[in-house]
């Protein structure tokens, strides 16, 4: 695998403040102005959708957690900072989502930040709507919906892009090739283990394999899939802990 870069965050330097994040290969950051209830709740449900069918983390802006006012901004830039793909919703420009637009331009490559607007923001379609105010960064991906069918189909599309993303495809195109597995079991088991990999962190070898018994798989196949894609592996010894890879 290629070296892979750390972007250092630039905060205040502060007891508090956190340590610098690396760009996680599998993290999406979500933002959009909250008093849009309609598009609010729309990121809410991508986040669920998409956190549930792939191996991706899904950080709402709304959902960091922080201490106070500046403890909350560090999260949110560590956050940012963590992120591989981060998608702004400019549909109702709010103060927040344009710092955190602001922050992201600073830090991230350009292919990396997706901007997308409602032509319908009161949900009725319209042929009359605002013209962009972006002259700044025309150079940006932007996203002019109508409905949020053709806001999804685009989204997915840089998702799909995402490393895990393509390597959990290719995963179960090699599942589905191999006939004498159980496609439906693998592919479903193999998503749950990188799931909870996601979600809970990094596993000891004998609790992984543990949990793979009765589920209708053979432990070391799917195991030697997920190494072979590129998407967990073990480290060295017995006490090893199985880890996602980035």
């Amino acid at each position: 695998m290629s070296t892979r870069i750390v972007r250092k965050i630039p905060v205040r330097s502060s007891e508090n403040a956190h340590p610098p994040a690396s760009i996680s290969a599998n993290t999406i950051f979500l933002a959009c102005n909250f008093v849009n209830k309609r598009v609010k709740r729309h990121f809410d449900g991508l986040k669920k959708i998409w956190e549930k069918i792939l191996p991706v983390r899904v950080y709402l802006s709304d959902k960091v957690q922080g201490g106070g006012a500046r403890d909350l901004w560090n999260d949110i830039t560590q956050t940012i900072g963590e992120a591989n793909l981060l998608i702004f919703d400019v549909t109702s420009f709010r103060p927040n989502v344009t710092l955190e637009l602001g922050f992201s331009l600073a830090l991230k490559r350009t292919d990396q930040i997706i901007i997308c607007r409602d032509l319908t923001p009161s949900g009725k379609k319209s042929s009359n709507h605002e013209k962009w105010q972006l002259s700044d960064i025309p150079h940006l991906y932007r996203i002019e919906y109508r409905n949020f069918n053709t806001l999804d189909e685009q989204l997915l599309q840089h998702v799909e892009r995402m490393a895990p993303v393509r390597k959990f495809y290719e995963l179960v195109k090699e599942i589905e090739r191999q006939h004498d597995l159980s496609n439906n079991i693998y592919i479903s088991e193999a998503l749950a283990a990188l799931r909870e990999l996601r979600d809970n962190g990094p596993i000891r070898r004998k609790k992984f394999r543990a949990r793979l018994i009765n589920r209708g798989v053979e432990a070391k196949t799917l195991e030697k899939l997920l190494m072979y894609f590129e998407l967990a592996k073990p480290e060295s010894g017995r006490n090893g802990f199985w880890k996602l890879i980035d």
